[in-house]
Parts: C-alpha cells; sequence; structure tokens
C-alpha cells in the first residue's frame, strides 16, 4: 500500500478539481439523480399506480434538464405545460379532486439513492488521480 504525504493528496485533489473532474461527477451524480426521478415520475403516472392513464399526455410532459456551469450543477425535472395543465392538480389536488402526487414521491426515492450515487462517482474519479483503490 502506498502512503501519500498531505502535500502529495492536497495536489492530487488539486488536480482532480483543477481538471474538471469534480465538476463532471457532480454533474454525472446530477443527471443520474434527476433520470431516477423522471423513470420514477412516469411509473406513477401509468395504470394507477396512483394515476390512470387516458392519453398519456401527463406522462410525456415530464421532462429532465440538467445544466453545469463554471462552479454549479442543476438538475430539474418538470411535469406539466400546456398540454398537460393539469399535473398540478394531480399533485396538489384541488378542491374536492384528492392529492394524488407523482413527482414527489418520485423525488423522494431519487434522494435515497442520492448519497450512494455521489460516494460511488467521487471515489471513481478519486481514484482516477492516484487515491484510493
Amino acid at each position: 500500500m502506498a502512503t501519500l504525504t498531505p502535500e502529495e493528496f492536497s495536489a492530487r485533489i488539486n488536480r482532480l478539481i483543477r481538471t474538471g473532474g469534480m465538476m463532471r461527477v457532480l454533474a454525472q451524480v446530477a443527471t443520474e439523480t434527476a433520470l431516477t426521478m423522471d423513470r420514477e415520475a412516469k411509473m406513477r403516472t401509468t395504470g394507477g399506480n396512483p394515476l390512470h392513464v387516458r392519453t398519456g399526455k401527463l406522462r410525456q410532459s415530464i421532462k429532465i434538464k440538467t445544466e453545469a456551469r463554471a462552479n454549479s450543477v442543476t438538475a430539474e425535472v418538470q411535469a406539466g405545460g400546456r398540454r398537460a395543465y393539469y399535473a398540478r392538480f394531480h399533485e396538489f389536488g384541488e378542491g374536492r379532486m384528492p392529492r394524488r402526487p407523482f413527482l414527489a414521491p418520485a423525488r423522494e426515492v431519487a434522494i435515497s439513492k442520492l448519497d450512494q450515487t455521489l460516494i460511488d462517482r467521487t471515489r471513481a474519479a478519486l481514484r482516477t488521480v492516484g487515491i484510493g483503490a
């Protein structure tokens, strides 16, 4: 097993950051989390789980968007729009219509997997600069 001095360790971490390796990790994790939420939300709008399908417009309206900038990464999952304006009624309830959320539970599933995904991707990135086994 090789031993790194604090200076060597710091230099390797700095190289990972300088070359954009950590930003790529964050972008990968954001994309994977958004895809998980997308998949879960679409599953919840299919076949009475909790919503029944009439036209499929709600399921088709679920979209993801990820963006990596110089010092930040964002991931968004949206549903609704002009063709499926009723998405908010299902998610939050409206008048006598009960809440039948599909995005919030999908978010919870995605968040529950976030920590492990971040750990796995970070470990892989650290290995590229000679840290870890």
